[in-house]
């Protein structure tokens, strides 16, 4: 009499007992889609084709993870990184199918073969530049800009003294500066992955001086 076992099942093909391979999990993104950063949510999908009707287990580094069993998790990085695995089970008595295949997420800036997933350490960082550049003066106006290297689709973001200012273009003018001294940041954000940069470093604007006006005097000689 056949006993089970964990990586075989047992199906009847027209009257006879006969052993059938059981099919192989796999662990899937289901969103958002690579590159991941730190901050996002991951949720990872037990995908197991042509069946139905399984109870889920995940493992994390070779350890259970007993309060998963439905067919999606969902994890926080950088927090929850590690080494992923699920299985399924079904029947009575309990067949499972064979494990899936280690999927790794790291922290890391670099490719590496055996890691499926890449996990970027931060996400991009805006940068702002001033023109016109050189000496301003009070009631003069300057244009900010922000840039966001290697990426497209921003909604830009400004702060002023680390206040949200109201979503707008990659261009801020400041009309008076005597009126706007301040320290100015930049973040980009969209849909898209990354979701949002990281904010620029403060640029300061300040009055530092005066200019002061001197009296010439001037005398004029009428010589007969």
């Amino acid at each position: 009499m056949w006993s089970p076992i964990e990586n075989r099942m047992m199906s009847i093909i027209t009257g006879c007992w006969s052993l059938k391979d059981l099919p192989r999990a796999s662990v899937k993104i289901v969103s958002p889609q690579e590159p991941l950063y730190s901050g996002d949510r991951v949720t990872l999908q037990c995908y197991i084709p042509e069946y139905t009707d399984w109870t889920y287990v995940w493992y994390k580094d070779n350890g259970l993870l007993p309060s998963e069993t439905s067919k999606t998790t969902t994890i926080m990085l950088p927090n929850n990184a590690g080494q992923y695995q699920c299985r399924a089970g079904r029947g009575d008595p309990v067949y499972y199918t064979q494990y899936s295949e280690p999927v790794h997420i790291q922290v890391t800036g670099e490719y590496k073969r055996h890691v499926l997933i890449i996990l970027h350490g931060s996400p991009p960082t805006a940068s702002v530049s001033v023109s016109p550049h050189g000496l301003l003066y009070s009631g003069e106006s300057v244009t900010l800009q922000c840039d966001i290297s290697n990426y497209t689709g921003w909604t830009y973001w400004w702060y002023r003294k680390d206040q949200l200012q109201s979503p707008g273009s990659p261009s801020k003018t400041i009309s008076t500066l005597s009126d706007q001294v301040s320290q100015y940041q930049c973040q980009g954000r969209r849909t898209d992955r990354p979701q949002s940069s990281q904010r620029s470093v403060f640029l300061k604007i300040s009055v530092t001086g005066e200019f002061t006006v001197k009296t010439l005097s001037l005398t004029c000689l009428l010589v007969a």
